[in-house]
């Protein structure tokens, strides 16, 4: 097992590669005053405190972002300006007197276009200021070569855009594998059989938008912890497996210099005389966890629906079978996840992936073996329960990433009919 610390950084300012530079299609951004430069980090604090706790006073947005009255004003003055918020009046529950002057979003003011690729599907949406996935679109998916697969999502983007007022103005795709510190290139995803893919530069070509590349459970484990309302003492591990077994661990939803998330891998821990090898000779986690193992076991299929609810169908039915790979499976995976929250210390799990739809009863079972397997003293706050945001927790994370870098970028702050790629 390895932790990986992880940075994002502003994908508008990275100086291009020599490759990319033939390909290059955005003009060069003047330089930025040290006050410009300041004035935008004011507007990004104050977007990003409206859409994770607005709408707001403004006593209640200066206490957020921690700016005097009189620099609020200006840059509040900038956003309404820019049509990128509001002022309405808001008369909260039990309240008495004359209503306060909210702040708030205009969601569609700035768009970005997220793209989620699995081993199967690809879904994608347009994802607004307040990161609420609109226009969702979920394709069939199958992998194939690289090239000719980005000829097809650049397809793809293009018929969304056009669809739904083409109004995006940068794309960020989370993909089930490795990718590089400059969210640019997929270094290893073994569901697509990808590696070493430079894919912003090929879409960025195609579609003639910035593009980011996130790992997806990276991304999601950052939609999740924004999701729970989590703050900076309560670490969240976020674990997903379906073709693959990964997890994230965050700790902020804001950016940070030297990083604010990193990602664990869990597939390859080897679980010992606990595997259930009357399957499997893999002792490798992620072999007596995942879809795949489980559905042999099971003798089921896609059709089935998903693994995890009919495997606790069939164990409730007193089938033999699923009585023990039920029982195999939760002590599998809590000796995995214990590892984890050794060396991690996470106050929150969340599970995702497969186990999104797991029981109440499965939640349980699961805490309940993970305090066998890991130190005590670490799992007596615990929190485990299974996602609520299920895919759409992809695409929300990866456009947090595009905005990190969309939000700090001068340009991106001219009105939606002056902006052009």
């Amino acid at each position: 097992m390895y932790f990986n610390c992880y940075r994002v950084v502003n994908m508008f300012n990275q100086p291009p590669s020599s490759s990319s530079r033939r390909t290059e299609t955005r003009a060069a951004a003047p330089a930025v005053t040290p006050v410009e430069a300041l004035r935008i980090k004011h507007r990004k604090e104050t977007l990003v405190a409206l859409r994770d706790h607005g709408p707001l006073s403004r006593v209640e947005l200066g206490r957020h972002i921690g700016l005097s009255a009189t620099t609020l004003t200006k840059v509040m003055a900038d956003l309404i300006g820019l049509g990128w918020v509001v002022e309405a009046e808001s008369q909260r529950p039990r309240e008495v007197g004359r209503p306060q002057i909210a702040l708030g979003l205009v969601a569609d003011a700035c768009e970005v276009l997220a793209v989620a690729i699995e081993a199967d599907a690809l879904t994608l949406a347009i994802v607004g200021l307040d990161l609420e996935p609109r226009a969702v679109e979920r394709h069939a998916f199958a992998a194939v070569d690289p090239e000719a697969t980005i000829t097809e999502l650049a397809a793809l983007i293009a018929r969304h855009r056009a669809a739904h007022g083409g109004g995006a103005r940068a794309v960020s795709v989370a993909v089930p594998g490795t990718t590089d510190s400059g969210l640019r290139n997929v270094l290893w995803a073994k569901p697509l059989g990808w590696q070493g893919v430079p894919l912003a530069e090929r879409l960025e070509a195609l579609c003639k938008l910035p593009v980011a590349v996130h790992n997806n459970t990276r991304a999601m484990g950052l939609a999740e912890f924004r999701h729970l309302g989590l703050h900076e003492d309560q670490p969240l591990l976020f674990v997903q497996t379906r073709f693959g077994l990964g997890a994230s661990m965050v700790a902020s939803a804001a950016p940070a210099k030297n990083g604010h998330y990193g990602a664990s891998e869990l597939a390859a821990l080897p679980l010992g005389k606990n595997g259930f090898r009357a399957v499997s000779t893999d002792t490798r986690l992620l072999s007596v966890v995942g879809e795949r193992y489980l559905q042999a076991v099971l003798g089921a299929g896609p059709a089935d629906g998903p693994v995890v609810p009919l495997l606790e169908q069939r164990r409730d039915a007193g089938d033999a079978t699923a009585r023990k790979l039920y029982a195999q499976t939760v002590d599998n995976l809590a000796r995995g996840l214990a590892v984890a929250v050794d060396i991690l210390q996470p106050c929150v799990v969340v599970l995702g992936g497969i186990y999104t739809p797991a029981s109440p009863r499965c939640v349980a079972d699961l805490l309940a073996k993970l305090r066998e397997h890991a130190e005590p003293e670490l799992t007596l706050d615990l929190r485990l329960q299974c996602s609520e945001l299920g895919v759409a927790g992809a695409l929300q994370g990866a456009a947090m990433v595009a905005y990190d870098g969309l939000l700090a970028d001068a340009s991106a702050y001219r009105s939606r009919t002056d902006w052009q790629p």
